[in-house]
């Protein structure tokens, strides 16, 4: 298994808005590209616990507990590179089933 990390900044250069994708090249499955994003954390534990209680009782954000990164310009190859790398591994395995049927 080989598997590959990169990570995209946000124009804010803020941590929790890194963008993480993880590239798994499993041998003989195909491969897989996740991308992981840090979800809105709420600080304190009365904050989080008002949270919870609005989730017990079905409350839903419009917006979801999501946040959100706007790719650095400068990293806008990085991020071609990834999706380039990806299309190049899974048509290396589609390759592969075809030579061995």
């Amino acid at each position: 298994m080989n598997v590959e990390r990169t990570y995209i900044d946000c124009q804010c250069d803020s941590a929790e808005h890194t963008l993480r994708f993880t590239s798994y090249e499993w041998g003989d499955g195909p491969p897989d590209l996740c991308l992981e994003v840090f979800l809105a954390t709420h600080e304190g534990f009365w904050e989080r616990c008002w949270v919870a209680l609005k989730y017990i009782c079905g409350y839903k954000c419009k917006y979801g507990h999501f946040d959100s990164a706007v790719i650095k310009r400068t990293q806008l190859p990085k991020l071609q590179t990834i999706i380039s790398d990806y299309i190049e591994m899974h048509n290396k395995f589609v390759k592969s089933i075809k030579d061995d049927k």
